[in-house]
């Protein structure tokens, strides 16, 4: 009798879960590995030592999370829970059957439901208990990759709280054996390019490479500038919509990036475009060999590729979060605005994890 009624609360608290995908995306689990820069590789956390009701909890947390540090969509945590505790031997790798043999079960259903029973109070404080997942897949547009190629869109997820990355959205440029690189495309900076210009213009003993670079900027000096990652901050990469443009690099439908001013001061010497056709990009975001992956794999990112109903230009399209108008409102509103947009536009329980408020970093994973 008392096993039942700690499966029956226990079920409770798992389908609360389950009508509200919000709830689960507040979950974490421990983190596992580790990216080694000194050796480019990921490297597994030492568990030997984890007691078996530890590595119980690992193994359902695991599960909920498909083996990421944060949960990404569909789960069922009612069917994983009637996995646990109402086979003979749950889902899991013999080796660790093995060593949750001795497990008392209801010692971990406790464990579960101060974690779920504790996640929902979380949820009710910060008022999304009632956010239930609505279908918008009619808003087309996007879809979840399992593939990162440049073009590719990374979102990061609701619960990551780095201050550079914290609700953003990164256009990849590169993604190869050796590393990858992308660009923040919807965090703008609180200055301008003239107020750039104004810090160059006080700066003195510049180099003949520094004093060209400033005069071609002068044809940009109203522009907004956007911030693209905390790496090489001194480099301006240039999104735009100009499709053969000498040295363009193509990264979708209406989308290119140009790493020098050339063509675009050609572009506007003979007013074939405006200085705010152009989006100018400080700095970018890199990933060592096979950091990116990894990071993708605990859903620290949420890959994201046009769909079959995407649009060439206007709201909904890749050009549209890359290269569309600055919204002239908050720098960090919009950003967020733009971000809570394309992964409402990948329907099902996305559209709840959009609507997490985010987190504080003192209560952040």
């Amino acid at each position: 009798k008392v096993a039942r009624s700690f499966f029956r609360i226990l079920l409770r608290a798992a389908k609360k879960h389950d009508k509200t995908p919000a709830l689960k995306g507040l979950l974490a689990a421990q983190r596992l590995k580790y990216y080694d820069r000194s050796n480019s590789n990921w490297v597994d956390v030492d568990t030997s030592r984890a007691n078996p009701e530890s590595i119980a909890m690992l193994q359902y947390f695991g599960a909920l999370t498909r083996g990421g540090v944060f949960y990404a969509p569909e789960v069922s945590c009612k069917s994983l829970v009637i996995d646990f505790f109402k086979t003979k031997e749950p889902p899991f790798p013999q080796s660790i059957i093995e060593k949750i043999r001795t497990v008392d079960k209801l010692d971990v259903a406790t464990a579960f439901i101060r974690i779920l029973e504790g996640n929902i109070a979380k949820g009710r404080e910060l008022g999304i208990t009632d956010n239930i997942a609505s279908n918008t897949s009619s808003l087309g547009a996007f879809e979840y990759s399992n593939t990162v190629e440049p073009g590719t869109l990374l979102l990061a997820h609701p619960l990551m709280v780095q201050p550079t990355f914290t609700r953003s959205i990164i256009l990849v440029v590169e993604h190869n054996q050796n590393g990858s690189y992308g660009l923040v495309v919807n965090k703008r900076a609180p200055f301008s390019m003239h107020e750039v210009l104004d810090r160059l213009d006080a700066r003195s003993g510049s180099s003949a490479y520094e004093n060209k670079a400033r005069k071609d900027l002068e044809a940009f000096r109203e522009c907004d500038v956007y911030i693209g990652g905390p790496v090489g901050l001194q480099l301006i990469s240039i999104l735009h919509r100009f499709e053969g443009l000498a040295g363009a690099q193509a990264l979708g439908p209406g989308v290119f990036l140009q790493r020098d001013l050339s063509g675009a001061l050609e572009l506007l010497r003979t007013g074939t475009a405006r200085p705010t056709d152009f989006r100018l990009v400080m700095g970018h975001a890199g990933w060592g060999r096979g950091q990116l992956e990894g990071e993708v794999g605990l859903h620290c990112w949420l890959p994201v590729r046009l769909g079959a109903a995407a649009l060439v230009q206007g709201r909904g399209s890749l050009a549209y979060y890359a290269l569309g108008a600055p919204d002239k409102v908050d720098a960090d509103e919009a950003g967020q605005a733009h971000w809570r947009d394309v992964m409402q536009r990948l329907g099902g329980e996305y559209v709840a994890l959009a609507d997490i408020p985010v987190p504080r970093p003192d209560n952040a994973r």
